[in-house]
Parts: C-alpha cells; sequence; structure tokens
C-alpha cells in the first residue's frame, strides 16, 4: 500500500486535528455533498481537505483512503471506547 507510515506513526497523529472529521466521515462512506452538509462547510473545502490527504499520505481515490484507514485502525483511535454502562 502506498503512503506508509513509519516507525510509530498512526494515520491518527499524522493527520491534524482539522483534518480528523472529514477523513472520519470519507471512512463512513458519507458524499462529499453529506459530508459539507454535516461540517457546515462548501463542498469545494471538503474536496480541498480530501485532495491534502491524499497528498499528504500519497493516495489516488476515497477508496485507497478508506482502506488506509482500516488498516491503520484509525476510527479505533478516533472514537474511543465507550463507557460500560452501570445497570440500577
Amino acid at each position: 500500500m502506498r503512503g506508509e507510515l513509519s516507525g510509530s506513526d498512526s494515520l491518527y497523529t499524522v493527520l491534524s486535528e482539522r483534518e480528523k472529521p472529514y477523513v472520519k466521515l470519507y471512512c463512513e462512506t458519507l458524499s462529499p455533498k453529506q459530508i459539507a452538509e454535516r461540517m457546515k462547510v462548501s463542498i469545494s473545502t471538503v474536496n480541498s481537505f480530501k485532495e491534502k490527504v491524499l497528498h499528504k499520505f500519497s493516495l489516488e481515490s476515497v477508496h485507497e483512503l478508506i482502506q488506509y484507514c482500516a488498516h491503520d485502525d484509525f476510527l479505533r483511535q478516533y472514537i474511543p471506547n465507550p463507557k460500560p454502562q452501570t445497570i440500577n
């Protein structure tokens, strides 16, 4: 896979705080229009973040980005484990 991270780096640690939500939404297979609506930004802003992230990791498509996230376990790092519920 292109764009391999070195050493102890992970996708989560390399992405900026502003890039992480966009990558998460792409991993949820939302369209750029849906992401723009959720993030309350323009589609061109979504596409700009996508291009920056693809370039950062030498990827060519959102499909490769999603595979990369799965391989790197990005979503598990991005979304912390929920606290166990207590039953009263």
